[in-house]
């Protein structure tokens, strides 16, 4: 039974996405942002739906109020950042498509517009992901009385059972791609790679759903065999980790977040109000609203430095889990679960996923995030920000999932440990909060850990004058 319960950590990957924060298009931020070719975004296609959950990634020095992009017909070109991969060459067989996109006749029509309605060559297939069972892990943003969603948060399980071993891998929200068989009503075959579990489902009403749709689309921009999918919504997350009484994440520095208050008061960073997340370094004790906003704020860093936190609490949750004294949860689990969980697994396999989740080494378990070494920025017409792959960087970083570090090394800043400037102004705002904390160091990164902490604190909406802040300034965003 102990090892049957272990299955609930996979249905809390999707709920890690399920974000708190309003949508913003995140900038990719790994070189001097030259944007490649420009598109346009996607229509505001509404239809029935029902409930799904979001996130989003930026990072940079200053927010900005997100904003509605308008279509536009032509892309920008231009030039490419020269980053050079560093993992192994991919295979050079290209994988068959397996789809025909209804406006493209099966291939690149003359005179088609780059990221608008040019069809891509299909990537190679995986050969490090070829014999692992591949699950996709979907976080949904759908909220009563909404009409559509995203899936911000994309986590792909490849679990290697002849080697005993799992592969996570993150996805970015605003990977830009073609999308068989969907045109927009301003006839772009392109969109982020967060809606296309919405397109499949309610749009273009695939066979499958939204999976079948993913699964068309991974085989042909990663070279990705899907197997099964679990999808689970934002209100999920938090009665699941309250229902447990709570998940430990141990920190090697101090977390500052941010997210945006949807006009509501805030703490004024930049002239716009935000929401504040402080955890102070060391071990820390989360409710499920603050284990939402640690795996979705992401306004004061980026869209992967938030991947990579949802990795890290994707583990802390395991092991909460797997205690025995979670036993006497499981009715008030299930019902969260059938309220808010979907998947193709069946049983047989949950009970397999469960007792490979309480038995796994941790140091089996690899993590990657596909961040901005391995993206090429793409600003579209409307001056939204995107991305997709530099060359043929992503699927570099996918052959080499399982050289990847451990998942444990997941609670790191990709930047390494930093106060940002606003810090001093919001600790006097908030007294309580100055107490339970140890001084914090110089801006420049120091990964030594503070002495023990036990609680993470949030703003309260008070609007405050607050200095330059380094935040990141979320630019246009695709109508969804």
């Amino acid at each position: 039974m102990r090892n049957y319960l272990a299955i609930v950590p996979i249905a809390l990957v999707l709920l890690l996405g399920a974000c708190a924060q309003p949508p913003a298009t995140p900038q990719p931020a790994a070189s001097a942002a030259t944007p490649l070719q420009a598109g346009t975004t996607p229509a505001d296609s509404t239809s029935a739906a029902t409930p799904e959950a979001k996130a989003s990634p930026v990072s940079t020095d200053t927010p900005a109020p997100t904003a509605t992009p308008q279509p536009s017909d032509t892309p920008t070109p231009v030039p490419t950042p020269t980053l050079t991969p560093t993992l192994a060459n991919p295979p050079t067989t290209a994988p068959t498509p397996t789809f025909t996109a209804a406006n493209d006749s099966g291939g690149s029509k003359k005179g088609c517009t780059p990221y608008v309605d040019c069809v891509p060559t299909p990537a190679p297939p995986s050969i490090a992901l070829d014999k692992t069972e591949n699950i996709l892990l979907l976080g949904s943003d759908l909220r009563p009385g909404d009409n559509r969603w995203r899936t911000d948060t994309m986590l792909l399980l490849a679990i290697d059972h002849e080697n005993n071993r799992v592969g996570v891998l993150s996805f970015p929200r605003d990977y830009w791609l073609h999308i068989p068989g969907y045109t927009s009503e301003w006839g772009a075959s392109y969109d982020r790679i967060n809606q296309v579990d919405f397109i499949g489902e309610r749009l273009i009403k695939h066979p499958e759903g939204g999976f079948g749709l993913l699964k068309e689309v991974f085989m042909q921009d990663f070279g990705i065999r899907l197997d099964r999918y679990a999808r689970l919504h934002r209100q999920g997350l938090v009665e699941i980790v309250d229902a447990l009484g709570g998940v430990d994440v141990n920190l090697d520095c101090d977390l500052w977040e941010l997210s945006p208050t949807e006009g509501k008061p805030g703490f004024v960073v930049a002239g716009e109000p935000f929401y504040v997340l402080h955890l102070p370094a060391g071990p820390n004790h989360l409710d499920g609203e603050t284990a939402l906003e640690f795996t979705t704020y992401r306004y004061n860093s980026t869209d992967w430095d938030r991947a990579r936190r949802q990795q890290a609490f994707l583990m802390a949750v395991r092991q909460q889990f797997i205690r025995p004294d979670t036993l006497t949860q499981i009715p008030k689990l299930w019902l969260i679960f059938k309220d808010y969980f979907k998947t193709n697994l069946g049983l047989r396999d949950l009970i397999g996923l469960a007792t490979l989740a309480a038995n796994m080494d941790m140091q089996s378990i690899h993590a990657k995030v596909i961040d901005g070494s391995a993206l090429q920025p793409v600003e579209l017409k409307s001056k939204a920000a995107v991305s997709t792959s530099k060359g043929n960087s992503v699927h570099q970083v996918i052959e080499g999932l399982f050289d990847a570090p451990s998942i444990t090394t997941q609670t790191k800043p990709s930047q390494g440990c930093f106060r940002p400037k606003w810090a001093d102004v919001w600790m006097k705002k908030n007294p309580a909060a100055a107490a339970a904390t140890p001084a914090a160091a110089a801006p420049a990164a120091t990964t030594e850990a503070a002495p023990q902490a036990t609680s993470a604190t949030t703003a309260t909406p008070e609007a405050a004058a607050a200095p330059e802040a380094s935040v990141t300034p979320e630019a246009t965003v695709a109508p969804s």
